[in-house]
């Protein structure tokens, strides 16, 4: 009897540390994958620091996850215009030859000093973008961190207009074949969804 136990221990034990390796391996297989040829899933993506993409990891001061759907960026990071200038005191006192995860709130403001944009990031991912239009006004919010009836990488979106007046909208994918097929795009909602 006692030479059963063992038995089942060792195999308990064996299953155990098989199955943790398989979980770890697919956790990193999951990042930066195609499907017919197209970006699909969750990418690493690396930025200097203008957050500017860069391709060699080593050129890169911050990185951030973004989410595709057979190559449609569903969370672009938002505009942050050639001629802007990011401000952030920050940034040139952090030394280091480590990649960091985007972290905080980064503004951008243009030739002018007006604010243009606002985006908050938490461990790599952008929570909040938020669009102003030449004169400084807000113009648009794209909140990543509130999903829509629980919907992965549905987001809801605020937007004004120049009078002031409020639209809401969330961001999601549809399977009504009949309007649309798959097709991801921005629907009407109401201030009460949010």
């Amino acid at each position: 009897m006692h030479y059963k136990v063992k038995i089942m221990r060792a195999i308990a034990l064996f299953l155990f540390f098989f199955g943790a390796s398989l979980l770890v391996k697919g956790q990193a297989d999951t990042l930066n994958q195609y499907a017919e040829g197209r970006k699909n899933g969750t990418w690493r993506i690396y930025l200097n620091k203008q957050f500017k993409e860069v391709k060699d990891s080593n050129k890169a001061y911050f990185s951030r996850y973004k989410y595709y759907d057979y190559g449609l960026d569903l969370d672009a990071m938002g505009h942050c215009g050639k001629k802007w200038k990011l401000v952030d005191s920050t940034i040139d006192k952090q030394v280091s030859s480590k990649i960091k995860p985007m972290n905080g709130t980064y503004t951008w403001v243009d030739e002018k000093g007006i604010t243009r944009t606002i985006i908050t990031a938490k461990n790599g991912n952008c929570l909040v973008v938020k669009y102003y239009d030449p004169k400084g006004q807000l113009r648009s919010i794209w909140d990543y961190s509130k999903q829509w009836r629980g919907m992965a990488h549905a987001f809801s979106v605020i937007l004004y207009d120049k009078k002031g007046n409020v639209s809401y909208y969330h961001f999601h994918k549809t399977n009504d074949k009949r309007k649309h097929g798959n097709y991801w795009g921005l629907y009407p909602s109401s201030k009460e969804e949010f």
